[in-house]
C-alpha cells in the first residue's frame, strides 16, 4: 500500500500556487480593508499596512492549507485536471475554513466590521461575507491560475 505524501505537491507547485495566492489576496485585502473594516480610525497608516501585510501572509498559508487538504482528499491527479470532485472539495473546504477562521478571528477580537460589511449568519454565528468569499474562492482561483499558466502540478 502506497503512503500518501505529507505534501501532495512539489515545492515548485507550492511556490507558484503561493505566488498567485499572494497577489490575489493582496488585491482582495486592500480592496476590502478601507470600506469594510473600522480599523483605520484606530491605527496609524504604518500599523494598518503592517496588519494588512500580516493578513496577506496568513491568507497565503490558508491557500496552501486548503490546497494541500484537497490534494489529500481528492488526489493530486484530480487537482491537475480540475475535476468536479477536486473543484467541489476545494470550494467546500475553503468555505468551511473561511467560516471557522473568520469566526475565530472575531472571537479573539482581531478586527471588527463597519456597517458596510455584508454579513452572513450560520449556526447562530455571524461572520463577514467578504472574508468568507475570499477564503472560499481564492484558494481555488490560485490553483486554477497555477494550472492554467505553466501547469506546475506536473513537476
Amino acid at each position: 500500500m502506497k503512503e500518501k505524501a505529507l505534501i501532495p505537491f512539489s515545492r515548485r507547485a507550492l511556490s507558484i500556487i503561493a505566488g498567485y495566492g499572494f497577489v490575489l489576496n493582496a488585491i482582495w485585502e486592500f480592496a476590502q480593508a478601507g470600506p469594510l473594516y473600522d480599523m483605520w480610525a484606530k491605527v496609524s497608516l504604518a500599523s494598518g499596512l503592517f496588519y494588512i501585510t500580516m493578513a496577506i501572509i496568513g491568507d497565503v498559508f490558508i491557500v496552501l492549507g486548503v490546497s494541500t487538504v484537497v490534494g489529500w482528499t481528492a488526489g493530486t491527479s484530480n487537482m491537475l485536471a480540475l475535476s468536479w470532485k477536486a473543484s467541489f472539495s476545494m470550494l467546500t473546504i475553503g468555505f468551511i475554513a473561511g467560516f471557522f477562521l473568520e469566526w475565530a478571528a472575531k472571537a479573539m477580537n482581531w478586527w471588527t466590521y463597519n456597517e458596510l460589511m455584508p454579513t452572513i449568519t450560520l449556526f447562530g454565528e455571524t461572520v463577514g461575507l467578504s472574508p468568507l468569499l475570499q477564503v472560499t474562492f481564492l484558494p481555488f482561483l490560485s490553483v486554477f491560475l497555477a494550472i492554467k499558466f505553466g501547469n506546475p502540478l506536473r513537476s
